[in-house]
């Protein structure tokens, strides 16, 4: 009977190991997978033993030691794979202690006759009776991977009310073996009661891994549909921040603009907005990156986008925007954030919240910045003026490019990106450079150009130059 109830744990190992091959994250299947394989061998190897088929004793005592060893390294890692916990230092000396006294073993299997004469008598006298008290103290491993008990999650307590059963079942028939070796005064119950203690605990561990397995197959079920219902709304949060940063930008008269976005994930944490006003023929640009990255960092970004594009429906400086930003970030993350207005004649205005400068002509601009958005309450923030004349280029961007890394973790770097924007390389050959060399974060970059004779030069044309002031501003 013994032989069919590990049969059984032989199918359900099976099973166990399609679970994990559907879903390889969870590595308490594998675990058990492993164990009930293990315990199959184990009972299996033992019933031909006793069945006197014909295999040599080098190939029993072989299975005997994969089998054994593969358990111990399988069963416990198991039970703290289930709880969610660090197995500690104690259990991993007991485990490896239980390995070495499996020493005999492998000695018999390597010289069979030939072994050295000192090991029988050190195996019984002293490794066999250490390697049972260890096995017996090692059975309590669940009780320790789920104390306190009140601390399980409800959604495990089922499981490891299961795991301690089954460790209970261990400690009884590792405490009855401890009374084969020779111990004054104790009985040795497990050649009165070893063969029918071995059909109880193959029909019990057979009962709670068949247990263990329905429970672990309606926990993977629900987990399934929890990353399906996840899913949808990592695919919804997408759709509204591809809703609210465009792929196709608005009209611009007079200006030609090109944009780049590339977010590291489904949901990205850069933003921008180009805000063109029919009234004044101006131009506003909102350029940002939320620190962190996910859905989280998705989520401000897009909350973020929608308070640009209030605040621009009663004012278009740059410096106010960023202030009202500011104030509707404050304790709930920081931003660092671009903003610039370009009007018809092209002077333009340029405010900085920690964000990287842009490029004017190929060359960095020296702008003045400041502290992102979101660190303090009540900042006023610099704004810098300067010109664009006919056919001057401007080009900004967020820090994934500049953080892109290679397999060697060398970053793609600042330098890199002057040596291509030097060059004259546009947004498109930037952004792809970057995705080449090894995305490492969100990507955004918007190319900005002033089309020669759409608008009224300045008075003042030449060499671009910029200035910075203070803006008046203080929310």
């Amino acid at each position: 009977m013994a032989a069919i109830y590990f049969g059984v744990v032989g199918i359900i190992a099976v099973m166990l190991l399609g679970l994990y091959f559907y879903d390889r994250s969870r590595s308490e299947f594998l675990l058990l997978s492993v164990a009930c394989m293990s315990l199959t061998a184990l009972r299996l190897n033992e019933f031909a033993t006793a069945a006197l088929l014909d295999y040599s004793v080098s190939t029993c005592l072989a299975i005997a030691l994969a089998g054994n060893i593969a358990l111990t390294l399988a069963e416990i890692p198991f039970f703290y794979a289930i709880a969610r916990r660090r197995m500690p230092v104690a259990i991993v000396v007991l485990l490896v202690f239980i390995q070495l006294a499996f020493f005999p073993t492998a000695v018999d299997v390597l010289f069979a006759a030939n072994q050295p004469a000192w090991v029988a008598p050190l195996n019984f006298a002293l490794l066999r009776p250490s390697q049972i008290v260890a096995q017996t103290l090692k059975s309590l491993a669940p009780f320790l991977a789920f104390w306190p008990f009140k601390a399980i999650p409800r959604r495990i307590r089922p499981l490891a009310a299961l795991c301690m059963l089954w460790g209970a079942a261990d400690f009884v028939w590792y405490f009855v073996e401890l009374t084969s070796t020779p111990l004054p005064g104790v009985p040795n119950l497990f050649a009165r009661w070893g063969l029918t203690l071995l059909s109880v605990r193959g029909f019990t561990i057979a009962c709670l891994l068949t247990a263990l397995l329905a429970l672990l197959f309606r926990d993977q079920r629900q987990v399934t549909e929890e990353r399906a219902v996840f899913a949808g709304e990592i695919r919804a949060a997408r759709d509204v921040q591809q809703y609210l940063i465009p792929e196709h930008l608005p009209p611009t008269p007079g200006f030609s603009i090109e944009s780049e976005y590339h977010p590291a994930r489904e949901v990205g944490g850069d933003f921008f907005q180009v805000l063109p006003d029919s009234t004044d023929g101006s131009l506003l640009l909102v350029v940002g990156d939320v620190a962190g990255k996910g859905i989280e960092a998705g989520m401000l970004a897009t909350l973020i986008v929608g308070a640009v594009r209030t605040a621009a429906t009663f004012t278009s400086d740059p410096a106010r925007i960023l202030a009202l930003l500011n104030e509707r970030l404050c304790g709930r993350g920081f931003v660092t954030c671009l903003a610039l207005r370009i009007e018809q004649d092209g002077s333009a205005t340029l405010v900085n919240a920690g964000h990287l400068p842009p490029y004017l002509n190929g060359k960095e601009m020296v702008v003045e910045g400041a502290l992102p958005l979101g660190v303090v309450a009540g900042m006023q923030f610099p704004a810098s003026h300067f010109h664009l004349a006919d056919g001057d280029s401007m080009m900004l961007m967020t820090d994934g490019v500049a953080e892109a890394q290679d397999k060697q973790g060398r970053l793609f770097g600042f330098e890199r990106i002057g040596e291509l924007v030097g060059k004259g390389a546009g947004g498109g050959a930037l952004a792809a450079a970057a995705l080449n060399f090894g995305q490492q974060d969100d990507i955004t970059i918007l190319t900005l150009m002033r089309l020669a004779g759409s608008r009224e030069a300045a008075s003042s044309s030449g060499p671009p130059a910029f200035s910075t002031v203070s803006s008046p501003f203080k929310p």
